[in-house]
C-alpha cells in the first residue's frame, strides 16, 4: 500500500512539474519568440517622446523669444546654468554663440548638441557627437540641418532646422 502511495506521489509530482515547464515555455514564447519586438517596441515609444519633447522645446524657445522682444528686450539669449541659447532673427534656437548677430543656423554638430541638451533640459536621453551604444548622437547636415540619430532604434533621426522652426522625424 505504502508503495502504492508513493507512486502515486511521484507521478503527481511529476505531472506537476511538467504543467509548470509548460508554463514557463509559453510564457517565454509569447514574450521572447511570437513578440520579439518587445524592447524594440519600448524603444520607438521612447524614440517618439524624445520626438515630441524636442518639438515642444523649440516652440516654447521660440514663444519664450517671441515674448521678450514684445517686450523690447534686446537680448536673442536664454540664459540658464550660466549658458546662453541663441536664437536667428526668426527666434528659433542656434547655439550658443552669442557674439555673432548674424548667424541664422547652427554652424556645428557642437551647437546642435548644445541645443538638444538646452531645449530638453535635465532629464534629456544621452547624447554625443560620436555614436555610442543606447544613445542618440547629433551631427550637422551640408545644408545647416541639425540630426540627432537614435542608436537603439535601427538609426531612426530627429531633424530640427533652425530656419523655419521645423522639427520633423525619418525612421
Amino acid at each position: 500500500m505504502a508503495s502504492s502511495l508513493i507512486n502515486t506521489s511521484i507521478k503527481s509530482s511529476l505531472l506537476y512539474l511538467i504543467f509548470t515547464l509548460l508554463i514557463v515555455l509559453g510564457v517565454f514564447y509569447l514574450i521572447f519568440i511570437r513578440q520579439p519586438s518587445l524592447t524594440q517596441s519600448l524603444n520607438r515609444q521612447a524614440f517618439f517622446l524624445n520626438f515630441s519633447a524636442l518639438k515642444n522645446g523649440i516652440y516654447l524657445a521660440n514663444i519664450r523669444f517671441i515674448t521678450n522682444h514684445q517686450l523690447d528686450s534686446p537680448l536673442d539669449r536664454w540664459i540658464s546654468n550660466n549658458i546662453g541659447l541663441d536664437f536667428n532673427q526668426k527666434g528659433f534656437p542656434i547655439g550658443t554663440d552669442v557674439t555673432n548677430n548674424q548667424q541664422q543656423t547652427p554652424l556645428s554638430s557642437n551647437d546642435c548638441l548644445t541645443i538638444w541638451k538646452f531645449v530638453l533640459g535635465p532629464l534629456q536621453p544621452k547624447i554625443f557627437l560620436t555614436h555610442q551604444q543606447d544613445s542618440y548622437h547629433a551631427r550637422l547636415s551640408k545644408n545647416n540641418i541639425c540630426i540627432y540619430i537614435s542608436n537603439q532604434l535601427d538609426d531612426a533621426e530627429i531633424h530640427y532646422n533652425a530656419l523655419t522652426g521645423k522639427v520633423y522625424f525619418f525612421e
